[in-house]
């Protein structure tokens, strides 16, 4: 199947976090926002929330924005961020 393993996913998120801002549990900011222009089935928005509640202990206030040119990948993504617990009002796709 087409699209990076969750693997990969969580080396970009990492690496985007720890360049960004130092990776440390002060680096989130209230309502801060993760964009994933290509976001397939949302692997790189499911990681940046798991990244953002293991830092924080909390992901509440953070945004998830997915764009993709794929109707079907976009149904994927909402499942995905589904199955992994974030919460719809977080994400827009």
């Amino acid at each position: 199947q087409p699209g990076m393993k969750r693997v990969e996913s969580f080396a970009l998120v990492q690496s985007a976090v720890s360049v960004g801002r130092g990776c440390d549990k002060d680096c989130q900011k209230p309502g801060e926002l993760w964009l994933d222009p290509m976001c397939g089935k949302g692997t790189f928005l499911v990681e940046a929330a798991a990244v953002v509640d293991s830092m924080s202990g909390d992901a509440t206030g953070a945004r998830f924005v997915g764009v993709d040119v794929s109707e079907e990948q976009l149904a994927c993504a909402r499942t995905n961020l589904e199955a992994a617990g974030v919460p719809q009002s977080m994400v827009s796709l």
